[in-house]
């Protein structure tokens, strides 16, 4: 590489500034990994006193930032291995769980209370001047 300032020819090998910038990239990675122990302190810091949404992010409205980041993350892992202990439990149980929920939905005191229930909710709504509908709706697709 040649260079002329004012002049003067400068003769500069390539070889040796790439050598320099490896040395100064060498340099700050030694620094860093030097200083671990404020980077591990720092990242658990900030685990811990980040306070986030419900959904895991930093709301631009404070009031929504109500948990620590940590509790978030735990939070979120507790309930997605609860959920599929559940799951697991059910497909198990499955069979066993049919029968004992038509045993119990085909009871007279079920029965009467579901009726009781419909009767009800259908008189309110009637009753209600702003929305007086009704809507009746068996989905063949649904899973239950």
């Amino acid at each position: 590489m040649s260079n002329n300032i004012m002049g003067l020819d400068l003769k500069i090998d390539e070889k040796y500034i790439g050598e320099i910038v490896s040395n100064v990239v060498k340099s700050s990675i030694v620094e860093a990994l030097g200083a671990k122990d404020k980077l591990v302190h720092t990242a658990i810091k900030t685990m811990l006193m980040t306070k986030v949404d419900k959904n895991g992010k930093v709301s631009s409205y404070s009031s929504d930032n109500k948990f620590n980041l940590i509790d978030y993350y735990v939070h979120s892992t507790v309930t997605e291995v609860c959920k599929e202990m559940a799951l697991e439990i059910i497909q198990e149980n499955r069979e066993a769980l049919k029968t004992e929920l038509k045993k119990q939905l085909s009871s007279e005191r079920s029965v009467e209370a579901f009726t009781k229930s419909m009767i009800d909710s259908t008189m309110e709504r009637l009753n209600n001047e702003w929305s007086p509908s009704i809507s009746v709706q068996f989905d063949k697709n649904s899973r239950y």
